[in-house]
């Protein structure tokens, strides 16, 4: 895996930091609200280079760091991260119900800089898809993918994914590989992708025997740690050619027991989490989602020094915080042991959205995932989930906090 760095050094890094105030004042807000927070810390990547790593077979190559806009709603954070050395902005067509993709637009064209970042957007959720034989797929990507182009203010876009994939099939299947390669060639498109939620080892699996696609984006974070099946999948789609983005990286770890964060700052926590993800070499970029400049500034901050500080590694070490992360793997083995169907995989990413993302319309799309007819059972909270998963997981605990938020 080849890991370059840009010569930019510490220096270069602050000044930056003030290009943002120049960003902020283009698109309309003053530097003094621009920035906000204090700006008195110092990056913690020292006097190292931003690392740049190649996206697969793509030759594309990126910083280590991204940016997910999906929760991002003000344009001048999406500036500063520009000015701060972000190139690569992931969006999707659904994110706000396409405001995501006009704002990151929109941004992009004031600045004038669209030929010096990287912009990936998704569609053809599992809805879009559903019903559709292989003639019909291709025939719906041709057509969604300009409503992005338009969104996105540009003539193409640098990748362009199969948003949430779960199942085998979708990525041998030939109409939407035709499509892919159609805008392609139409000049739409210079990558593309699938992004997976669940199912990914299978996921990942057929997209590598496909040999149709050139990027994977999946969750990678310490919460899967002890997922050996899906690290060495991942391993697996990074020798294979495979670009890999990592996505979901801070698993949740903002939202922990207050008991527990209250031993760790959340800088702490949120480099070390993003580290534990970004020193796995085939993982080629992560695009931590945030939407303020005080978690731009955290993110960014590990892009040229992947080494623990005292601090990180006493949190990576501590049990009740890998407790806390160990998440729902979406592995679906407690699905036979409902007495009542519930698809508890979907409720639990239900649950992360609103709870540890606080996004309120992405937990509602997740509810309604795979259209009309394939509605959300409720749950009764009969337990029976809780002795299949290996992380004890309390599924009827957090439908109860889920029906609190949504009555």
């Amino acid at each position: 895996m080849d890991t370059t760095r840009s010569q930019l050094s510490r220096r270069k890094f602050l000044s930056r930091s003030v290009g943002c105030l120049a960003s902020a004042s283009l698109i309309g807000l003053t530097p003094e609200s621009g920035l906000g927070q204090d700006d008195t810390g110092e990056n913690s990547s020292g006097d190292t280079d931003i690392i740049y790593r190649k996206l697969g077979k793509t030759g594309v190559s990126l910083p280590i760091v991204s940016m997910g806009v999906m929760n991002a709603n003000n344009p001048n954070v999406v500036a500063a991260s520009y000015e701060l050395g972000v190139r690569h902005f992931d969006s999707a067509a659904i994110y706000q119900y396409g405001r995501n993709e006009q704002m990151v637009g929109e941004v992009i064209n004031r600045l004038g800089v669209r030929d010096k970042v990287f912009i990936a957007t998704k569609t053809m959720r599992p809805e879009q898809r559903e019903g559709l034989n292989s003639d019909q797929m291709r025939d719906k990507l041709l057509e969604v993918i300009d409503g992005s182009l338009q969104r996105l203010k540009t003539d193409y876009v640098d990748l362009l994914y199969v948003h949430s994939v779960s199942v085998t099939g979708v990525a041998s299947d030939p109409g939407l590989i035709d499509g892919m390669n159609t805008l392609k060639k139409q000049g739409k498109i210079r990558a593309s992708g699938i992004s997976t939620h669940r199912g990914m080892v299978e996921v990942i699996d057929d997209m590598i025997r496909a040999g149709a696609w050139d990027v994977v984006m999946a969750p990678i974070n310490i919460g899967l740690a002890s997922d050996d099946a899906l690290m060495t999948a991942i391993k697996r789609a990074a020798d294979s050619g495979l670009g890999v983005v990592a996505m979901k990286t801070q698993s949740g770890g903002r939202r922990l027991n207050p008991e527990v964060l209250a031993r760790y700052d959340s800088t702490t926590m949120a480099t070390a989490s993003l580290k534990w993800v970004l020193r796995h070499e085939h993982v080629h970029t992560a695009i931590p989602g945030y939407d303020n400049y005080e978690h731009m500034r955290e993110c960014f901050s590990v892009v040229g020094n992947l080494e623990y500080t005292p601090e990180e590694k006493n949190l990576l070490s501590d049990d009740s915080i890998q407790l806390g992360m160990n998440y729902c793997h979406q592995c679906e083995r407690c699905l036979a042991s409902c007495p009542h169907s519930v698809d508890i995989p979907r409720l639990m990413r239900t649950y992360m959205y609103a709870t540890a993302y606080g996004n309120a319309h992405e937990a509602r799309t997740a509810l309604s995932a795979g259209g009309a007819g394939n509605a959300l059972r409720p749950c009764v909270s009969c337990d029976a989930c809780v002795a299949e998963c290996v992380r004890s997981i309390d599924v009827p605990g957090r439908v109860s906090e889920l029906k609190d938020i949504y009555g």
